[in-house]
């Protein structure tokens, strides 16, 4: 019910803002209502992989502060995160509402510079599920995010950007060393 509704609200936004034509302005005054939106309503969301998976991890480095960034489940950009938010707070909801405002922000940014229309960019966010994927990979998901910032070098074909853009990326999850053989396709 609740992506039914999210998928509605900003369905019928979109349509709105289209009103008396496009403009950078209002894409960008979209983008944000859109990014305090879906970053609220991920960042109070409950899952199992919470209790299961980064419930119990945030809680080892809180019981364990002096935790190295290596050789854990996590990887290091992960680690280092989950680090900066212990530092300010004990609740392992913050990890979630961090993370959310993360991911829907990158997205958004991302949106604001290549789309060539961020409402329809929006409204499949929403529909091809990717918007519920990242509630749940969450380390999956940041680290695809910050890969999307490496297109532009691919397409430039500049590869030291994008090789630095994909590590960093892999800080969160391995899985996005797999896109350094795509640079040479």
């Amino acid at each position: 019910l609740t992506y039914y509704i999210l998928l509605g609200v900003l369905a019928v936004m979109a349509c709105l803002f289209q009103i008396g034509g496009k403009n950078r302005k209002k894409d960008l005054i979209f983008l944000l209502i859109v990014f305090v939106i879906l970053a609220t309503t991920s960042a109070l969301r409950y899952s199992t992989d919470y209790s299961y998976t980064y419930a119990p991890g945030f809680e080892e480095v809180l019981n364990n502060p002096d935790i190295s960034l290596f050789g854990h489940h996590y990887e290091p950009g992960y680690m280092l995160l989950e680090k900066i938010v212990a530092f300010f707070s004990s609740n392992y909801q913050m990890i979630f509402v961090v993370t959310s405002v993360l991911i829907i922000g990158l997205f958004c940014i991302n949106y604001a510079k290549y789309s060539s229309n961020v409402y329809l960019s929006v409204i499949l966010f929403i529909l091809l599920s990717e918007y519920y994927c990242s509630m749940n990979f969450i380390r999956q998901t940041i680290a695809g995010v910050i890969a999307l910032f490496a297109i532009p070098f691919l397409k430039k074909k500049k590869f030291l950007p994008y090789l630095l853009i994909v590590l960093v990326a892999s800080t969160f999850h391995k899985s996005a060393l797999i896109l350094i053989p795509f640079f040479f396709i």
